[in-house]
């Protein structure tokens, strides 16, 4: 069933991805205080990348590569070795075979992560379920290099990336957007659930 609703799910992480970053005006501000003075700008926060290949990561039973969780996730760069604008296949042989391919979609649920491309490239990094599928939140290991991740609040978030570029709330999910970073974080009952990265 979760994995049902895992893949059931893609089409609207995407679509909820893009609306999120697009909206900027009809956005709720928090009454929280945030720093301004000393942010850094995007491009003064971004952390060079590792280039740590995942493709000497253990094997599981089966034989099959098993993802490797503890590369940190940069904004704007991609995942360790995979990187925005990355053709497919070099992806793949980066974090192996998916356990599910649909169109554009590579779905490595084991790891909760998700990976949907454009014209053949990396375009979209997405990682736990905004659904706040159990299985799912509970296998994605992944973390920002900000050590954003899942169960991360929202001032964890602030105090990592500074202010929001826009926020929605539908009921007890938030939804966090910077569209500098272009980087959504969702968040039920006040904890993160599921994060997604492109290219702005």
């Amino acid at each position: 069933m979760a994995v049902r609703n895992f893949f059931k799910n893609t089409a609207l992480h995407l679509c909820v991805f893009a609306l999120a970053v697009s909206i900027v005006g009809c956005s709720k501000k928090t009454d929280e205080p945030v720093k301004e003075a000393g942010k850094e700008s995007p491009a003064e926060s971004q952390v060079k990348p590792t280039d740590t290949p995942l493709s000497d990561t253990p094997t599981n039973i089966t034989g099959k590569k098993v993802v490797e969780t503890s590369i940190p996730i940069e904004p704007l760069v991609g995942i360790g070795a995979v990187k925005f604008g990355m053709q497919a296949g070099e992806m793949k042989k980066i974090l192996g075979e998916p356990k599910l391919i649909e169109g554009d979609t590579y779905n490595y649920y084991d790891a909760g992560l998700i990976i949907v491309t454009k014209k053949g490239m990396v375009n979209d990094i997405m990682f736990g379920d905004r659904g706040g599928d159990s299985m799912l939140v509970n296998n994605c290991k992944y973390r920002t290099s900000k050590d954003i991740g899942m169960g991360s609040s929202k001032e964890d978030i602030i105090s990592a990336y500074g202010d929001y570029t826009s926020i929605r709330e539908i009921d007890n999910t938030v939804y966090l957007i910077y569209r500098d970073m272009g980087s959504l974080f969702v968040l039920i009952d006040g904890k993160v659930v599921h994060m997604a990265f492109s290219l702005p």
